[in-house]
């Protein structure tokens, strides 16, 4: 992937970025030059405001895993408390990941942990669709695996067999 050159990036500095109806997660799939192009989010008062989960990507695919790691945790802060568990919970594993790059093997159980936790939010949520509990239970089951809590992770894996057998997942 390649990064935006000085010029460029000197270049737009003055204009403002237009992101509106654009989900900047996504251009994390179109490479390091999309994803920097997006880093800074324009504020309805003209301010920028950066978006800690676009800075969390630059700074991991730049491998400056302590600051990746300090982005995703500030996302995933957000969003817990702004009740959106979905955000929090892939910010969490992604800040996870990012503890393990920095030799930070304890952090990261701990986010796992946490992210696990947020997926439970989403599966026990009355709103959500069967699908949706049970790809949540699945994913919970995932994390807590990963993060060695064996019991926890096994209830949450026997209630997304059990869900996946009613909706035809499995035989």
């Amino acid at each position: 992937m390649s990064k935006p050159s000085d010029s460029k990036a000197s270049a737009s500095k003055g204009k403002p970025q237009t992101t509106a109806g654009v989900d900047r997660r996504r251009f994390f799939m179109l490479g390091g030059s999309a994803v920097a192009a997006v880093a800074v989010v324009p504020l309805a008062g003209g301010e920028a405001e950066a978006d800690e989960w676009v800075r969390g990507l630059v700074a991991s695919r730049d491998a400056d895993h302590g600051q990746a790691l300090a982005a995703f945790e500030a996302e995933a802060a957000e969003a817990a408390a702004s009740s959106s568990p979905q955000r929090a919970a892939i910010a969490y594993r992604a800040a996870s990941a990012a503890a393990m790059a920095a030799g930070r093997a304890d952090h990261a159980n701990r986010l796992l942990r946490l992210s696990g936790k947020a997926y439970l939010e989403i599966a026990e949520r009355p709103d959500t669709i069967a699908q949706g509990v049970f790809m949540a239970y699945r994913e919970s089951a995932r994390c807590f695996l990963e993060a060695g809590n064996l019991p926890l992770a096994h209830s949450c894996l026997s209630k997304a067999i059990a869900i996946g057998e009613t909706l035809g997942y499995t035989e």
